[in-house]
């Protein structure tokens, strides 16, 4: 047994031991800071410093201002990290504003920055050692297990995996990583894993299946990752946040604020922090998750298996990570579901961080903090003498235990701030975007309800309700899970309706499970998936949702193992073995596209199936769709240095959308990925007045992608080319002039 470092524990110790810690830190980063300004830094060690600072100390300091101790490791760490960052988006966000007010050129210079955090930590480590200056009790220090060491080693199994793909093309090191994190449910079903590691076993899967994807390319890949990249270079590069400017992704701190302040304490290009810093932020989602099924159901073992079935779905570990706004506004989404449902805090404390993190929530994620209004709303309304009561004869629904004055005030309080925020702050386009999709919604119920041909198909792919555009049998298999997965769910929201048996559920939980299902509902209504994202708002579903697989399934199963009178396998463990094996690992190994690599079909993912991806005439499209070639960054900033910015500049879709508007540091309404985009498209080209910019996919495939997803080869431009001048080309990339 090991003793853990005693940041974990920080928030329980003596206040004078907690201040010389306090203070040791504190002169860690301050030499760290002056090393910095030296030009000198400590591979490794300066960043780690750096990420434990700002990620912890504030907050934890935070918690012993507010007066908690004893919480526990996991919800010590939850809430200390959410207050942390919230500290730093706020500070940031005064610090921007009171220097801009006092006519500060940079208000948001390396300087400014550093030393104003510091010394905010360093007043309120002071403030926090006087209030609890009588708090004597202390906790013995926690010890770590052997085996909790073996589980440490999958991320750097994930680390090394990636580093073997980015330079070795060889995929074999995260075939077995999968198969290693696919064993894990397996050893819990067979009590090979004691209870005390489920929280660390968690954070540890989450971190490995976010780290194999995120560290894959040594560059940005996905989609709106590259606008939030180019929104948080242009505060770098003025020192400075013109919260005035007309973009909904500016508008949020978890982009203008949060990963410049990162990138300043750590030295760190952008980049990266979203492709490491934000990734360990996010893994703390599932132990978030899992204290609030503890919470809520008696079982710690099912309650780790829902939070398993959550992180398998592939949005989790893959579409999540090009969207680095949501991975921040999902912890604090995830603390304010988890602060309704306890019980044990102070009441003026919990309402004080119900504040803290709905603020901080709104200001990181546009939709999926308006998700949560509603879901606040469907929860309001079906609460105990609302304007919804539902009666159910022979069926008492649970009542909410959080007083109707506390839930008015913080629902008020919620939505008042939202919109001042969005109206204000991000010129109210945000306000304009969620008008039209409740204008959408409204003509989708009302004039398209009964007509299912009109639904987006990936709407209905996402919920496995239509044919894969690829056929194989491993795809019908994947298609059949998806089927049984949402059956369970369904089969295990009756359950707790009629039977309560497996859960003590509260009222606030209950009806925010009534709510996501309200929601999952809406969204595959015809035309709402033009604006929602479908597969992000089942990932959010599955928040409120994933017990109801669990607890549905063990109920499938017991009813069907006694049909077939299977009397001896009844007990409840054996029930979750064949659970976990015949749907769980199954179900996960699909979405992470291990199946799809090993049988050869067509593949899925990029980290296990990137070769075969590129070249394969079905998938290549989708491929450059999301991973951006070295060669395409080289020739975005050597054009991001050149351009000339009263010339027209014209691409296709993909490179509108991504590596010119991050590494070109060119805005995508300046660019045209159609000619028929620009009324002036004619006079342009007869004036030479233009720049012309294909990618690598468009040189090396002959494949041209337009604004509207329309496919053509590259060659039909071979009139423009004759009479425009090459003025870039690294083999792979060009870029044409007149």
């Amino acid at each position: 047994m090991i003793k853990i470092p005693d940041i974990i524990q920080l928030n329980d110790y003596k206040p004078k031991r907690f201040l010389r810690i306090i203070i040791v830190i504190q002169l860690w980063m301050l030499g760290v800071v002056t090393l910095n300004f030296m030009s000198y830094e400590i591979p490794i060690l300066s960043k780690v410093i750096a990420f434990i600072y700002l990620t912890f100390v504030p907050g934890i300091i935070i918690i012993r201002l507010l007066n908690l101790h004893r919480l526990g490791v996991g919800v010590t760490i939850l809430l200390s990290v959410g207050l942390s960052i919230s500290f730093i988006m706020f500070s940031g966000f005064i610090l921007n504003f009171v220097l801009s007010f006092l006519k500060f050129e940079s208000p948001l210079s390396y300087t400014n920055v550093v030393i104003f955090i510091i010394t905010l930590v360093a007043i309120l480590s002071i403030l926090s050692y006087r209030i609890n200056k009588f708090y004597h009790s202390e906790l013995p220090p926690l010890q770590i297990s052997s085996l909790a060491l073996y589980l440490l080693l999958l991320p750097v199994v994930s680390i090394l995996g990636t580093y073997l793909i980015n330079f070795y093309n060889n995929n074999i090191l995260l075939l077995i990583l999968i198969v290693l994190i696919a064993l894990i449910p397996f050893l819990v079903a067979l009590n090979k894993i004691p209870s005390e590691l489920y929280s660390l076993s968690l954070v540890v899967i989450a971190i490995s299946l976010l780290f194999h994807y995120s560290l894959i390319s040594m560059y940005l890949t996905g989609w709106d990752i590259h606008t939030e990249y180019y929104t948080y270079k242009l505060v770098v590069n003025n020192a400075y946040w013109n919260s005035n400017m007309y973009s909904n992704i500016n508008g949020m701190l978890s982009i203008a604020i949060l990963p410049v302040v990162y990138s300043y304490f750590l030295k760190m290009e952008g980049g990266w922090i979203f492709k490491i810093v934000y990734p360990i932020i996010f893994s703390l989602v599932p132990l978030g998750l899992y204290n609030i099924y503890q919470n809520q159901i008696k079982s710690d073992k099912i309650a780790f298996y829902s939070v398993f079935f959550f992180m398998s779905f592939f949005t989790f570990f893959q579409d999540m990570l090009s969207l680095a706004r949501q991975e921040i506004a999902e912890l604090f989404f995830v603390l304010l579901i988890y602060l309704m449902v306890q019980d044990t805090l102070n009441k003026n404390i919990r309402n004080a961080l119900l504040l803290i993190f709905g603020v901080s929530l709104i200001t990181s994620h546009y939709g999926l903090s308006y998700i949560f209004i509603i879901l606040m709303i469907i929860m309001y309304l079906f609460s105990k003498d609302q304007i919804i009561n539902l009666k159910i004869k022979g069926l008492t629904l649970p009542e909410f235990n959080l007083k109707k004055l506390t839930l008015n005030y913080f629902v008020a309080f919620y939505i008042i701030f939202a919109l001042l925020w969005y109206l204000t702050v991000s010129s109210s386009s945000t306000f304009e975007s969620i008008v039209n999709i409740g204008d959408q919604v409204y003509t989708s119920i009302f004039t398209e309800f009964f007509n299912p041909e009109n639904r987006d198909r990936n709407v209905m792919m996402a919920l496995g309700m239509a044919k894969p555009e690829v056929s194989s049998f491993g795809r019908e298999v994947y298609r059949g899970l998806q089927f049984i997965t949402q059956f369970f769910i369904i089969i295990g929201f009756f359950k707790i309706i009629i039977n309560r048996e497996f859960t003590k559920l509260k009222a606030e939980y209950f009806y925010l499970i009534v709510a996501s299902l309200i929601i999952l509902f809406l969204s595959t209504l015809p035309y709402s998936a033009k604006f929602l994202n479908m597969t992000r708002i089942y990932h959010i579903a599955l928040v409120a949702l994933s017990p109801m697989f669990i607890v549905g399934g063990i109920f499938v199963i017991e009813k069907a193992m006694k049909i077939i009178n299977i009397k001896n396998y009844l007990k409840q463990n054996h029930v979750i073995s064949i659970l976990v094996l015949g749907i769980m690992i199954p179900y996960f190994l699909f979405n992470t596209g291990f199946v799809y690599e090993i049988t050869n079909d067509v593949p899925t993912s990029i980290p296990l199936g990137m070769e075969r991806m590129k070249n394969d005439n079905i998938t290549k499209v989708d491929f450059y769709n999301s991973y951006i070639p070295e060669q395409d960054v080289y020739s975005a900033s050597w054009f991001s240095q050149n351009k000339d910015e009263n010339k027209s500049i014209y691409s296709d879709r993909d490179s509108k959308l991504h590596v010119l508007n991050s590494y070109g540091m060119t805005p995508q309404f300046k660019i045209y990925s159609s000619f028929k985009e620009s009324k002036n498209y004619e006079h342009d080209l007869s004036l030479g007045n233009y720049y012309i910019y294909f990618n690598m996919f468009n040189v090396h495939h002959n494949m041209f992608v337009d604004s509207n997803g329309y496919k053509f080869k590259t060659s039909i431009f071979s009139p423009i080319f004759n009479k425009s001048s090459k003025v870039y080309s690294n083999g792979y990339g060009e870029i044409y002039m007149k």
